[in-house]
This record gives structure tokens, sequence and C-alpha cells, in this order.
């Protein structure tokens, strides 16, 4: 749930925010099995970036969390919908990197996308 404070900060800050990569993979989860899926290379309040073992089906739709650090755990239960557009190798070889498009984002999600972010991006 947002306060009014968080409400003024998502409503003032009309640009899109631009990709961010995290120093920190978080794990990223599928909501109905609780099974992780891959790791948080990097985000976005309209998409993100997971690095995976195995090849996520493009075109797909699924419910997703994140497995927060204790800084986050207001945040522990927001829950997007993403659905993965694109693939590309990582410079692991193990790993295959997905990019996924969050439909429509809450404002809950940009607020947590914004303090990953703030916590644990690279600074420009």
């Amino acid at each position: 749930m947002i306060n009014n404070i968080t409400a003024a900060l998502i409503e003032d800050d009309r640009r899109d925010m631009k990709r961010r990569h995290l120093i920190y993979n978080l794990a990223v989860l599928k909501v109905e099995t609780d099974e992780e899926i891959g790791r948080l290379a990097d985000i976005s309040t309209e998409g993100l970036m997971i690095a995976s073992p195995a090849k996520q089906p493009l075109h797909e739709r699924m419910t997703l969390t994140f497995a927060l650090p204790e800084s986050c755990q207001r945040f522990e239960n927001v829950v997007f919908e993403a659905e993965a557009r694109w693939h590309k190798d990582d410079a692991n070889p193990e790993y295959e990197l997905t990019g996924y498009q969050i439909i429509d984002p809450g404002a809950d999600y940009k607020m947590l996308c914004k303090l990953l972010v703030r916590q644990i991006g690279f600074k420009e």
C-alpha cells in the first residue's frame, strides 16, 4: 500500500526511468509455483532483464515477484505481470538473458523499482 508522499513522488516523476544495471542480482520468482526463474540483471519501470540457466519461452505472460533484501521488505508482496519479449546470450555461456515487458506496472512496482535502483543499482 502506498502513502500520499509516495504517490506524490510517482506523480512528480513523469519521465520514463531508463534501464539500470544492479550490483546485486535478486532472485525472480514465478508466483504460482514459487520457482526461481532467474536473477534480475537490470530493471526499469517498464521492463527488466533476467539471467537464467534455461531459456524462457517468448511471448508468455507470467506473474512474478522478487526475493527482496531486508531493506525492501515493505514491498515483499509486490507482484507484477511480465511478458518475455527477447533473448540474447549472456557473457557467461551457462546463462541466457531474457527481456521482459511489465504489463500495466502499478504504483507499488514503480516505487519498488526506484528503491532497488537507489539501494543496489550502479551509480552513474
